[in-house]
């Protein structure tokens, strides 16, 4: 929590109130949904707020990390798929559906179609997550019906959690830059885990239940989330391929 600072120029307040919720919605699951929706909001941002300025935050270093992936990189040969691969490809009507020259073009270069997708994805992941929070909320309302006040509760809920979800993949984005391999697989492995932490602690602190409640509608929650959230990357993927 932060002090009123009155006296403070506005600027200084902001920035003050800004890294307190930062800390807040990244260190405490739940907490800042608690304060909210108890009407303790003047020393906070709003959670519209902080859940946008953590999805700009990933959405600005993964399109510097993705503008850094992408710079040339000289090599002698292109990386044409394996024959096998080129094989099974056309069994599966790759060929027919791409069209000739699409398909020569794809097969050719794994490096650049692996580029162009990881790439792809990448840049639609917050777009998604965000499209997606909605949802995320009329899940929880669903599963945890009654518990809070009405939709727009759980909506608020679902923005504190994105928000926290942004400004940790933010920072794994961030470490991925030092070019080592294994720390990049380690920033992966640690979001993943925050993440699966941060989520049960929330559901636990603000939407609350017994130890087998809780569990079975988290895991609901998070498996059709997650469905959600892979068919929506495999459309991305797809439509990559379908205009490589």
């Amino acid at each position: 929590m932060i002090e009123s600072g009155e006296g403070m120029p506005e600027a200084s307040r902001w920035r003050a109130r800004l890294w307190a919720t930062v800390n807040a919605v990244l260190r405490e699951p739940g907490f800042l949904t608690e304060e909210f929706l108890a009407g303790r909001r003047a020393q906070w941002l709003t959670p519209f707020g902080i859940c946008m300025i953590c999805a700009t935050a990933y959405f600005g270093v993964g399109a510097a990390v993705s503008r850094i992936a992408s710079e040339p990189v000289v090599v002698s040969e292109q990386l044409p798929f394996p024959p096998e691969a080129q094989e099974a490809l056309q069994q599966m009507g790759a060929r027919e559906r791409l069209g000739d020259e699409r398909f020569t073009r794809m097969v050719s270069d794994a490096r650049a179609l692996s580029l162009r997708l990881g790439k792809d994805i990448g840049d639609a992941v917050p777009l998604v997550m965000l499209i997606l929070m909605p949802m995320f909320a009329a899940l929880t309302w669903l599963a945890w019906r009654g518990v809070l006040g009405s939709y727009a509760d759980h909506l608020v809920f679902a923005m504190h959690v994105h928000a926290s979800l942004f400004a940790s993949m933010a920072m794994a984005e961030v470490l991925s830059l030092v070019g080592s391999q294994t720390i990049a697989v380690l920033a992966g492995v640690g979001v993943l885990v925050y993440s699966t932490w941060y989520c049960a602690a929330a559901f636990k602190r603000v939407l609350g239940g017994t130890g087998a409640q809780l569990f079975v509608r988290s895991m609901l929650v998070g498996i059709t989330y997650g469905i959600w959230l892979t068919a929506a990357l495999l459309s991305t993927a797809a439509y990559a391929l379908l205009t490589y």
